[in-house]
């Protein structure tokens, strides 16, 4: 049977939407692991996603595809607190262009590093590019306030951090996070309600890793214990440490990680 140029060509661009699709699916797996807190799974999928877009013809390969994957093995990594990694892959996707979300995570595996003068730059040219008054800039501004308070300028800082906080409230994931944060410059019975609102947002919503849970929940349990409450505070520690799970549990990743694509 003879082939037409036409059949031809939509045979090889089935193909190429095959592969793509791979490339995909395999970014939307690791997002479900991450969620999960399989975090080894989650990276071997973005690597594998990452081979998928190298392995495109070069006039198929879209480059923002690729900074979204190193974006999203940033944020993988940030959870871990692998800031090396995490940084590392933030240059990767800046390269392509310079968005507000990589700059955040810049400025987040900078701080981790201890590189705070570098991490406030980072936050403050993510500033120049949202809009005011909007979400993005108010998660920007807050992350800009913990390192304020790295740095010392607690009062700044928690000045800075209300300012914002009811402008996160639209993305329960963001507020959850920024009330843990927020709760280590406030007095303790402060920081018991902030804490347990952290948690109950991320419940109520079902947002969330296991990191950020866990982190919430020893949170909690240590200002339970400050407050005289042992009981709950000894309850709110067993609960976190059943959130733990092996990070690389079954898998090995150091090769990919040595890959390049």
């Amino acid at each position: 049977m003879r082939m037409t140029l036409a059949s031809v060509l939509i045979s090889t661009l089935a193909a190429q939407t095959a592969e793509r699709g791979t490339m995909v699916a395999a970014n939307q797996q690791a997002q479900q692991a991450q969620s999960a807190g399989e975090y080894a799974l989650a990276e071997v999928r973005l690597h594998y996603a990452l081979r998928v877009w190298a392995q495109l013809r070069p006039g198929e390969r879209n480059p923002a595809d690729e900074a979204v994957l190193h974006g999203n093995l940033a944020a993988l990594y940030v959870e871990q607190q692998e800031y090396a990694q995490a940084l590392a892959e933030c240059e990767r996707a800046l390269a392509f262009r310079r968005t507000g979300e990589w700059l955040n995570g810049a400025g987040i595996a900078l701080q981790g590093l201890g590189r705070w003068g570098e991490a406030e730059a980072a936050f403050g040219e993510s500033l120049q590019g949202v809009v005011a008054g909007g979400y993005e800039e108010a998660r920007t501004r807050f992350n800009r306030a913990t390192v304020w308070a790295q740095r010392g300028r607690t009062a700044d800082a928690l000045s800075e951090m209300e300012a914002v906080l009811p402008r996160l409230e639209s993305d329960p994931l963001s507020h959850a996070t920024a009330l843990w944060q927020a709760a280590t410059l406030v007095p303790n019975d402060r920081a018991r309600v902030w804490l347990e609102r952290a948690q109950g947002t991320l419940d109520q919503n079902r947002v969330g890793g296991l990191f950020l849970r866990r982190m919430v929940m020893e949170a909690r349990a240590e200002a339970e214990r400050k407050a005289g409450e042992k009981k709950k505070a000894r309850q709110l520690r067993e609960e976190a440490a059943r959130l733990r799970t092996p990070r690389k549990a079954g898998v090995s990743v150091e090769a990919l990680r040595r890959e390049r694509y």
